[in-house]
């Protein structure tokens, strides 16, 4: 018989905290918990609903993440962010491993354009994120997760 003591905890969770003191996730509960995020609008509301940190979360969902396009995947997909973050790598990997002397101005005015343009993206998206946060979440039930 389980002592009176005894803390449930979700299937998957930590049973104890792993070396550094912090607790051991099952890989299955790290897929289940990134489903559910990409799922709700709030990140932080199905992060304190599993008993996790949002950066924790953060972290398994990009880890999870798909591996970045190629340029011309991104460029077929029709994504605009996914294009313009294609071209962002590409061009920061051809400066960093050097271009004639020529062909740097060109390339460093195009990567500063590139990178404007994903800022304005990010930030829209930043925005439309923090409107659809500070809405009531109706379809999140925490029994749910």
């Amino acid at each position: 018989m389980a002592s009176s003591n005894a803390q449930l905890r979700a299937v998957g969770a930590p049973k104890s905290a792993g070396s550094r003191g912090k607790p051991a996730y099952s890989e299955a509960f790290k897929r289940d918990a990134v489903a559910k995020a990409r799922a709700a609008k709030s990140i932080s509301q199905v992060a304190t609903a599993l008993g996790v940190s949002r950066p924790t979360l953060r972290k398994w969902m990009d880890a999870a993440a798909p591996p970045p396009m190629t340029l011309v995947d991104a460029a077929r997909s029709g994504n605009r962010k996914a294009f313009l973050q294609a071209l962002r790598d590409e061009l920061a990997e051809q400066i960093a491993a050097g271009m004639a002397p020529r062909d740097l101005p060109p390339n460093v005015r195009l990567l500063d354009a590139t990178m404007r343009e994903l800022d304005e993206i990010e930030a829209r998206e930043s925005e439309e994120a923090a409107d659809a946060a500070a809405a009531p979440d109706e379809d999140l039930d925490p029994e749910d997760l």
